[in-house]
């Protein structure tokens, strides 16, 4: 990871990541770096999902509806199911 010293493009920016990536130590180092971070929170296992995990999942498939020119409506439908299991299975 550059340091925002090394490239000032940077400077101020944040960094998206899998949960896999969070860690006490991953936090400080971008603290310190003065770096935003971003990286995605793990759910409980057997708890639902908190308002801003449903939010950002609802805006993610309305984004791959509109993208995909499917009735944009933010939930699983059959349409977006269909589509996403033939993306990813047909490649």
């Amino acid at each position: 990871m550059g340091t925002s010293k090394n490239c000032p493009d940077l400077a101020g920016s944040g960094v998206w990541a899998d949960a896999a990536y969070r860690s006490d130590e991953m936090e400080a180092k971008l603290r310190a770096r003065k770096l935003k971070s971003h990286i995605h929170r793990k759910g409980k296992p057997g708890k639902p999902l908190t308002a801003q995990a449903k939010g950002s999942t609802r805006r993610a498939i309305r984004r791959y509806q509109d993208a995909r020119q499917l009735p944009v409506s933010g939930y699983l439908d059959r349409a977006t199911g269909l589509r996403l299991m033939a993306e990813t299975f047909l490649r």
